[in-house]
């Protein structure tokens, strides 16, 4: 979605654009950091509603609102399942602004629409990433430094990764483990493109703990023996790129002599 809304962004006199779900939730944006996110969601979710309510009242679908302020303006495109909100200067040629947003609303629908599809994939790679991810608490945690230290680390750096990535935003630990649950509705690209991300963080936040050396032995160890016991399973669902190796051994297989069909 980024850059569907960096394109946007090229156009002469776009400030910046964000995306949002039909609840007004922000999925993606490409704004100055002047903008903050409690802000946004606040524009987001009174955008969705105005649109909503226009709806209602004249019984036929908006498909776009043109809000006209002092000093700026906030174009809003309906993308049937979501909202695509434009901020520019007031005097921005519209038609040419509509050449590039018309494009990128049809893209950011149907990125949506893939978006909310649950596959198959998606509800049974989510169980075997969270038992992996068990795993690695357990030894960098219970036999580290400390599970409660170790998730107090992991917290700190999910909000860091939260604010760039909306899809983690539901992502929670209770009572000691990782909640994935509100991945569910995600496409299977996006759940192996945050998981990756999320191990990756939580290998390196044990590395500042543990050293770099220590925390690449654990994490082989845990890898190694979580792969040995559901390869089958990791290679159907393509979470080789996901359960990747890291530190020194980053970009080798998961085990020596097995051969990885992707």
């Amino acid at each position: 979605m980024d850059r569907i809304l960096q394109d946007v962004n090229g156009v002469v006199g776009v400030t910046g654009s964000f995306a949002c779900d039909g609840e007004g939730e922000v999925l993606a944006r490409a704004l100055p950091s002047v903008f903050d996110g409690a802000t946004l969601s606040t524009v987001a979710r009174i955008a969705a509603q105005t649109v909503a309510g226009l709806e209602t009242a004249r019984r036929r679908k908006v498909t776009d609102m043109d809000l006209v302020y002092g000093d700026g303006r906030l174009v809003v495109k309906n993308l049937g399942n979501g909202y695509l909100c434009i901020l520019c200067v007031r005097n921005i040629n519209v038609p040419l602004l509509n050449l590039t947003a018309n494009l990128a609303a049809r893209k950011l629908s149907e990125r949506l629409k893939e978006g909310k599809r649950k596959t198959t994939r998606s509800v049974e790679s989510l169980p075997l990433i969270s038992d992996f991810i068990e795993e690695l608490l357990q030894e960098f945690g219970d036999r580290g430094f400390g599970r409660e230290n170790l998730l107090q680390v992991v917290q700190k750096r999910l909000e860091g990764m939260q604010i760039q990535y909306p899809l983690l935003r539901g992502v929670e630990i209770v009572d000691g483990r990782m909640d994935l649950s509100s991945l569910e509705s995600a496409s299977d690209e996006e759940i192996r493109e945050c998981l990756g991300l999320l191990l990756e963080e939580i290998y390196l936040g044990s590395a500042e703990r543990l050293g770099p050396k220590a925390a690449q032995f654990k994490y082989s160890q845990a890898r190694n023996g979580f792969w040995l016991r559901n390869e089958e399973a990791c290679q159907r669902l393509n979470l080789a790129q996901v359960i990747k190796a890291m530190g020194e051994e980053k970009g080798s297989p998961p085990l020596a002599g097995v051969e990885l069909k992707l």
